[in-house]
């Protein structure tokens, strides 16, 4: 079995689980593009190192040919550095070797056989590849948002089986016992080791599900309340005016039958002046996120912030109605505080939504001082405690494959959506 061709295979199917590993930043073809050329560079160099000074030095400068020009690479296409990305490159890296040391396994115990290291080198990769795509990538997506410390720990701990593997234990899997009995044991310890971090990911993810659902049921649960308090202070004036009512039709009745047309005018146009207070006003007809308009737009005007609102939302949302009502009251929150640092003339929310043709909105709002995003285009927070509001936007926007976009331009921040 030549190692120069298990080399080469392996680059492959290396690439192939960090392309899967690692979102880019740029199209499916561009990415692909960019990715396969990779791949031929790297196994032509390491072809040429195979024939000029042999397979031994091929697998040392291993590490120099393939795995530093993609980290570089993925670097510059990915959407996460640093830890993060050095984390999704060793993960890739672990479960190549699970299939080398797999395949390299069935190759010694069946006495050294090229086919059946053939079938389950492919078997091995098949299995892994829809491994990773259907259970571990939308895994990492949420946890590369959702973990912020950590990394280094957890890249230390691949980062010394990598070297172990590849440096320290001497030969090939498959090709002598003890190497094969080292490589596929240490692998086998790692897989237990990564079974433990998947499961501390699951349960961090949990938790942050199940905050989010307490803040999306205490926002409901406030909101509606709200706008029961509304509905009845609104209830109890009419009754009150219904009351009155009664006995001004009398005095003007009165009036009328002793011919004092010109008092029973100005009576009439008092009771006017009365009944013209502003209807209990409705943002949309989902009651939830019309509740939700209600209260935060209440709060804004009440701090003498100006709301510009053109609200277009259908009966039913495309999506579940109090996440939905979340994202727009997070987003509000964040513009009201932003308004407060400016001075009352300048106060101003805007708030678009439309239905059609996909529902998409846009909440912009001046803001003071300096705006700082990260590497994802997210807003920084600059205080402790502020910035959970930008990872629930995140969290739907992941969950729904929806487009999010943040801006600061000539003084105003704007978040749009769109589903």
């Amino acid at each position: 079995m030549p190692v120069l061709g298990v080399l080469s295979v392996s680059t492959v199917i290396g690439m192939v689980l960090v392309s899967i590993f690692v979102e880019s930043r740029f199209f499916v073809r561009k990415t692909a593009w960019l990715i396969s050329m990779a791949v031929v560079l790297m196994i032509g160099t390491l072809s040429f190192l195979a024939v000029v000074w042999g397979e031994d030095i091929a697998v040392q400068f291993y590490t120099l040919v393939v795995h530093l020009p993609a980290f570089i690479l993925f670097t510059w296409i990915g959407r996460y550095r640093g830890w993060r990305l050095l984390f999704q490159l060793l993960s890739a890296i672990l479960f190549c070797f699970f299939i080398q040391h797999g395949a390299a396994l069935v190759y010694y115990l069946s006495g050294f056989n090229t086919l059946a290291w053939i079938v389950s080198y492919s078997l091995f990769s098949v299995a892994v590849i829809y491994f990773v795509w259907h259970y571990l990538r939308p895994m990492f997506r949420k946890m590369l948002w959702e973990v912020h410390h950590g990394w280094g720990l957890m890249c230390l701990v691949l980062g010394a089986y990598y070297g172990i593997t590849l440096y320290l234990i001497p030969g090939y899997a498959g090709t002598e016992q003890s190497s094969t009995v080292l490589k596929v044991s240490l692998s086998l310890m790692m897989a237990g080791v990564y079974t433990l971090l998947m499961i501390f990911f699951s349960v961090t993810h949990q938790e942050t599900e199940s905050r989010n659902s307490a803040q999306m049921e205490a926002l409901q649960i406030s909101a509606l309340k709200d706008r029961i308090a509304a509905m009845a202070a609104a209830e109890d004036e009419v009754r009150i005016e219904r009351h009155n009512l009664r006995h001004q039709l009398q005095t003007i009745a009165e009036l009328i039958r002793k011919g004092c047309e010109q008092e029973a005018l100005n009576v009439i146009s008092s009771t006017q002046c009365h009944l013209h207070e502003a209807p209990l006003k409705h943002w949309c007809q989902p009651p939830v996120i019309d509740a939700m308009f209600s209260f935060y737009f209440g709060q804004a005007e009440q701090k003498g912030i100006q709301v510009q609102a053109d609200i277009s939302l259908p009966d039913c949302t495309p999506v579940d109605e109090t996440e939905l009502s979340i994202v727009f009251a997070n987003a509000i929150e964040n513009a009201i505080h932003a308004n407060m640092a400016l001075p009352v003339q300048k106060r101003c929310i805007c708030c678009k939504i439309i239905c059609r043709p996909a529902l998409m909105f846009e909440i912009s709002n001046p803001y003071a001082g300096e705006i700082r995003f990260d590497e994802n285009g997210f807003p920084i927070a600059c205080e402790e405690g502020h910035g959970l509001g930008t990872k629930t936007i995140a969290n739907f926007c992941e969950k729904y494959s929806a487009f999010c976009q943040y801006e600061a331009v000539n003084g105003r921040f704007s978040l749009r959506v769109v589903l």
